[in-house]
């Protein structure tokens, strides 16, 4: 029997601290960027997690990409990033959100015709870090019909996660693994 891995897909914001040279992604960004590598790296433990990071000078740009002048977007197109995201996000059944208010609602469009959390895929689970007034746009009954695990936890000034809410999610992931073994 062939076990394949879950994949899980965590979406952040670069950090205004970046290296002075040209590196990967997760190298590139600094300050509490670091959260982040930490995050990944706890869930790494149980899944392959696919790092994407919003930037207001690179757009969209993937983890393990090197970032510098010509890689990525050229620069924070939130339509762009938005028609992206779309397409990554019904392929995945895990998911961990973590971002500031702004980001999330110019891209991911809560209540609106665009809202990307409609692209969740059936019976998925997704962690928001998010603040409490995108948590209050979420089309909460679409979520319960498609059977979404949401794990939510309002987002308060400039912590990526807090232990509460990576706690939760490792704990349901550890579930996950265990009903498909």
């Amino acid at each position: 029997m062939c076990v394949v891995k879950m994949q899980l897909l965590l979406i952040t914001n670069g950090s205004s601290i970046t290296a002075e040279r040209k590196r990967k992604v997760r190298y590139y960004f600094k300050g509490n960027f670091g959260q982040i590598i930490n995050l990944e790296k706890d869930f790494r433990g149980y899944i392959d997690v696919k790092l994407v990071v919003i930037s207001e000078s690179h757009g969209l740009v993937r983890g393990g990409e090197m970032i510098g002048s010509e890689s990525g977007e050229k620069n924070y197109q939130p339509d762009k990033i938005s028609s992206k995201l779309s397409n990554m996000i019904s392929n995945y059944q895990l998911g961990f959100i973590s971002l500031p208010k702004w980001i999330f609602l110019d891209i991911f469009k809560p209540s609106e015709e665009k809202d990307l959390t409609k692209r969740f895929s059936p019976d998925s689970i997704w962690g928001l870090f998010v603040s409490q007034t995108v948590l209050d746009l979420l089309n909460y009954k679409m979520i319960k019909e498609k059977n979404i695990v949401l794990i939510t936890e309002p987002r308060k000034g400039v912590a990526r996660y807090t232990n509460t809410i990576k706690k939760e999610f490792l704990r349901k992931i550890r579930e996950t693994i265990d009903l498909r073994n």
